[in-house]
């Protein structure tokens, strides 16, 4: 019997240990996020050509994406995440080797809910379209199991319609206010 009960005792442990360990990679994967999320040296300037703008609502079983074409696609209470699509023409982006992917095909760029509020107090929904030329600073990196490409800055046709320092700030906050998710 005492040997079941040490038996069962270090079982425990492992498990404790095990599950310590995990928690903790956790906060270190998150710590890293945020430090990387918020050094504004991480963000570069791309010209992108927009191939689709939309929302997506992850509690939605189907149609869980929204295309938007004016301010009123926008639903700020059912929408969890807000995204322009682009192929990337140009900017200072860091070498990407031989990632054919991102080269070549269109990707997400994620803008933050407190980013979007702002474009919704410019007139930026109103005048963006697919197959402008936008400008954008952004995140490029590629950590965990996605993309993380969040935008601070946006001008079109010389008109900037979110700041980099304003944008960002509103970055660090989402993330500072659902540590949880970063």
């Amino acid at each position: 019997m005492k040997r079941f009960v040490t038996r069962v005792g270090s079982i425990c442990v492992a498990l404790m240990i095990v599950m310590l360990s995990a928690l903790f990679c956790g906060c270190g994967f998150n710590k890293i996020m945020r430090e990387h999320l918020s050094d504004p040296d991480n963000y570069y300037e791309f010209t992108i050509e927009v191939t689709r703008i939309y929302t997506y609502n992850g509690s939605k079983a189907e149609n869980r994406y929204t295309d938007v074409t004016s301010p009123a696609d926008i639903n700020l209470d059912a929408a969890d995440w807000y995204y322009i699509d682009g192929k990337v023409l140009d900017g200072n982006e860091p070498d990407l080797g031989d990632d054919y992917y991102s080269k070549r095909y269109e990707l997400n760029f994620e803008i933050s809910q407190a980013n979007v509020l702002h474009l919704l107090s410019t007139d930026f929904y109103n005048v963006i379209e697919v197959g402008d030329k936008l400008q954008v600073r952004s995140t490029w990196w590629v950590y965990g199991d996605r993309d993380w490409r969040y935008i601070a800055e946006i001008k079109l046709n010389n008109t900037v319609y979110l700041g980099f320092d304003e944008g960002l700030q509103n970055i660090i906050d989402y993330m500072n206010a659902n540590k949880s998710l970063f």
